[in-house]
């Protein structure tokens, strides 16, 4: 079981990370080359990274963890990512197949 507890994450707008890519471009003279995602802040600020990283030229990664239970990740998401990094328990959770019970043998995903 992953628990997360956002604190400061969580306040991070779509603006601030818009924001801070253009500056990151406008104070180096040139885009960021990697742009890496988490689902440690809000989804909505998350995308926003993916969508202005691809909009800048950047390669845009994502690595949909931690994925909370019963959502689903929109579209856009992978639209916008050009590499998605998912952990075992995060490609579960995206394919929606259920987690094997501890020694059943496994199974593949």
């Amino acid at each position: 079981m992953i628990i997360v507890v956002p604190g400061a994450n969580y306040e991070l707008t779509p603006e601030d990370v818009r924001k801070s890519i253009l500056d990151i471009a406008e104070r180096d003279g040139a885009p960021p080359s990697v742009v890496v995602v988490q689902l440690e802040i809000k989804p909505a600020a998350a995308l926003e990274a993916l969508r202005t990283g691809r909009e800048v030229g950047a390669t845009t990664i994502l690595n949909p963890a931690p994925a909370p239970e019963g959502w689903t990740l929109d579209d856009d998401f992978y639209k916008f990512a050009d590499i998605v990094i998912p952990n075992e328990t995060e490609l579960r959770k995206l394919c929606g197949v259920e987690e094997e019970e501890e020694g059943g043998g496994g199974g593949n995903v």
